[in-house]
């Protein structure tokens, strides 16, 4: 049976931190004297693939008010990505949940930047120092499931449930016009006519998400796997992800494939190999997680295995949504919910094979894949 939340030692600890600090800083209200010129801070502290989805957004802010006047708080996973846009970052992590020093020392920090104004882009911020920052125009995405936390914002921005209409109220509300969710101006295509043609369709498999009930059955990845190289028995198949959790998984699902000719790159690849090589890819097959979410915004043919949760919501032509509604199948283990167990190998070739024929390479009709 799964640990309540309340009853983590880690949330536990963040909601004293949290408390001590409200009561050891007292709120202020924002002041702003100009003498740091017109610095701006945004919070940017959520996961990974929200990071890829706000990136555009993000950018299009840093111009608005001057590139060397914005800093980004963020996770040290996404910092490449805002520095990539030239800004500068501030690290958060869990040791600023946590820690009472530590959480003390980053609110003395922010207040001391002076900034004027912070835009709170995490899409599900339940805590954090935002309302201990002395910071005098506050803008943040509203909070359907705790409303008492709006209050915490000068402008609060609707959050009707999908990130994308959430950005896209925030960018009417910030006066600015991004391509939302687009980063193909960041890492756009290879375009090299000097460099060397691919030869033969190329596959990513993300293997992980950030909650194993978004994965599957180890079992029935493995068999998908199969079934995909039977489909594709001339493509390269390389598998995907970061971290010890998606490492094991990923290792499980080798233990059961070894017979297969796959390429096992999950831990291996930093974050920019990481996404040169989701880029280099022909199509994406992965979960609800951020290689998902990088592949969406990169325009990238993707089938997304969706469990329960119905944010999964991204439409476009190169994204097909598979969410299984059938018995589940397969050994049972600790990953996947009723709806990733229920996928079967078939529908996932099927909506491949459609979308590689929505997006017809030289490659892809050179090989003349045996998938129909």
């Amino acid at each position: 049976m799964k640990k309540p939340l309340w009853l983590k030692s880690t949330y536990i600890r963040a909601a004293l931190s949290h408390q001590a600090t409200r009561w050891l800083i007292k709120k202020k209200p924002g002041t702003y004297n100009g003498a740091h010129g017109e610095r701006v801070l945004i919070s940017s502290t959520d996961g990974l693939g929200d990071a890829f989805l706000r990136l555009s957004v993000i950018n299009a802010l840093a111009h608005k008010h001057g590139i060397d006047n914005v800093f980004v708080l963020t996770r040290d996973a996404s910092a490449p990505l805002y520095e990539k846009l030239g800004v500068r970052t501030l690290q958060y992590g869990d040791k600023h949940r946590v820690s009472l020093l530590q959480r003390l020392k980053l609110v003395r920090k922010l207040n001391n930047l002076g900034a004027r104004t912070i835009y709170v882009m995490d899409f599900a911020l339940t805590e954090n120092v935002i309302d201990r920052l002395q910071i005098p125009e506050k803008i943040g995405f509203s909070n359907q499931r705790r409303p008492s936390l709006d209050k915490r914002f000068t402008t609060t921005v609707a959050h009707p449930f999908y990130v994308g209409e959430a950005l896209s109220n925030f960018c009417v509300t910030t006066k600015i016009n991004p391509s939302l969710m687009d980063n193909t101006l960041f890492f756009p295509a290879p375009n090299d006519p000097l460099s060397t043609p691919k030869t033969r369709l190329k596959l990513a498999v993300a293997v992980g998400a950030s909650n194993p009930l978004k994965m599957m059955r180890v079992s029935n990845f493995s068999e998908i796997l199969t079934c995909l190289r039977q489909a594709f028995p001339q493509a390269e198949i390389i598998l995907l992800g970061s971290g010890p959790k998606e490492k094991t998984y990923a290792s499980r699902v080798s233990s059961q494939t070894d017979n297969l000719t796959l390429t096992n790159a999950v831990s291996n690849l930093d974050l920019p190999a990481l996404i040169s090589c989701v880029q280099d890819c022909d199509a994406l097959i992965g979960f609800d997680s951020a290689l998902y979410n990088l592949a969406f915004t990169l325009k990238k043919p993707t089938v997304c295995m969706a469990w329960t949760n119905a944010s999964v919501q991204h439409t476009a032509p190169w994204v097909r949504i598979i969410r299984g509604s059938g018995p589940e199948w397969g050994v049972p283990d600790r990953y996947g919910c009723p709806e990733t167990n229920a996928i079967s190998p078939d529908t996932i070739i099927e909506a491949l094979s459609d979308l590689l024929d929505s997006y017809r390479s030289p490659v892809i009709d050179a090989q003349q894949t045996t998938t129909r």
